[in-house]
């Protein structure tokens, strides 16, 4: 080959690693599996034009090199050169398959030319001058992402699904339990209780609501999951009441129910030893149900639901393997109601499940 077509070769490979290296910076900084992914097909194909390169080179010289020295000859005296290496014929289904399989070797580059035996068997020259140029590329990019893509990818964040269920209490949550265990959760985020103490259609006495607590969360812990308990916060009184009459919530104020059932949540957490995301404690110091953080005084906007899963995820390890799965399970706070359509519609962003499955991505 002559100095001319060696040096277009050099040159090649120099703008394959340059290009390499500016497309993936971007897509590196915003999300590393993604980038490596895309670096991997990116160097894949470029290996491709590289050996579509060489074999199509012009020339009498380089026609010499790869052609006029019948194949045998050039083998037997790559043999004599390099005595204690042997030769170990190769079958590979096709070019993509021979770059895959030629990589993972660091002597190929170095040792005899390697003889391919498929439907034509004169093709070790060029096979060989190929891989000695590509092999620097190949060592620079792919292998460290064969090797370092997997534990990437564990940190990708876990899978955290939304079972909310607007309007229902804790007996209908506990009844609805076994659509939680079928998910297989490594942890479970109950947030239930708000329409035991609010919602004068579903009242429910602090009594009732601790057995049902603690049913769901004996049964969690049965499955192998670990809990997370969260507390209610107090309404906005004055919007809160727009909806429901005074009358309705008999002689306990909707704060001091709020309270009673905080109590409740407060004691199983510290008698079962279970984290506790005291939300209530965290919206008001925040500002309370205002309109910033609260839609009609008991929902919550993007922020507090924003706030929310903020609280939540300071419950969780700092890592959590994608492979794990938590269930976050509750009434319309959990599903989203005031940022999310009712009737089950697709989930929002702005819900704080989908809030927490972003921040476990992080």
């Amino acid at each position: 080959m002559t100095g001319r077509h060696s040096a277009q070769l050099n040159c090649s490979r120099k703008l394959i690693t340059d290009e390499l290296l500016y497309d993936a910076t971007l897509p590196y900084l915003h999300n590393l599996p993604e980038a490596i992914t895309y670096l991997t097909h990116k160097c894949v194909i470029a290996l491709t034009n590289l050996t579509s390169e060489s074999r199509t080179t012009s020339g009498p010289d380089s026609r010499k090199t790869v052609s006029a020295i019948p194949s045998r000859t050039r083998q037997r005296s790559r043999e004599r050169e390099t005595p204690n290496r042997r030769k170990k014929p190769i079958r590979p289904a096709s070019t993509a398959g021979t770059l895959t399989l030629t990589l993972g070797l660091r002597g190929v580059a170095e040792g005899p030319p390697v003889c391919l035996e498929s439907g034509n068997r004169s093709v070790t020259g060029l096979l060989h001058v190929t891989v000695s140029r590509i092999w620097p590329i190949a060592r620079t990019f792919l292998l460290p992402c064969v090797l370092v893509f997997p534990l990437i990818a564990s940190y990708a964040g876990a899978e955290v699904i939304n079972l909310g269920f607007p309007g229902e209490n804790t007996a209908e949550l506990d009844a609805r339990f076994d659509r939680v265990l079928a998910l297989h959760p490594a942890w479970v985020v109950i947030f239930a209780g708000g329409n035991d103490a609010l919602n004068p259609a579903k009242f429910l006495a602090p009594e009732v609501s601790r057995e049902n607590l603690l049913h769901m969360i004996s049964r969690s812990r049965e499955a192998g999951a670990r809990v997370v308990l969260v507390t209610i916060h107090e309404p906005d009184l004055a919007r809160l009441l727009k909806r429901h009459a005074v009358a309705e919530y008999g002689n306990k104020s909707p704060a001091e129910r709020v309270r009673e059932l905080d109590a409740v949540i407060t004691a199983l957490a510290a008698q079962y030893k279970i984290p506790l995301a005291d939300f209530r404690s965290k919206l008001l110091a925040s500002g309370g149900p205002n309109l910033r953080l609260s839609a009609d005084g008991v929902h919550l906007t993007r922020a507090g639901y924003a706030l929310l899963a903020a609280t939540v995820r300071a419950k969780f390890p700092h890592h959590v393997p994608s492979s794990k799965t938590i269930v976050c399970f509750g009434d319309s706070l959990t599903y989203g109601i005031g940022v999310r359509a009712p009737g089950n519609a697709p989930e929002s962003n702005d819900t704080y499940p989908a809030r927490l499955r972003a921040l476990l991505a992080r």
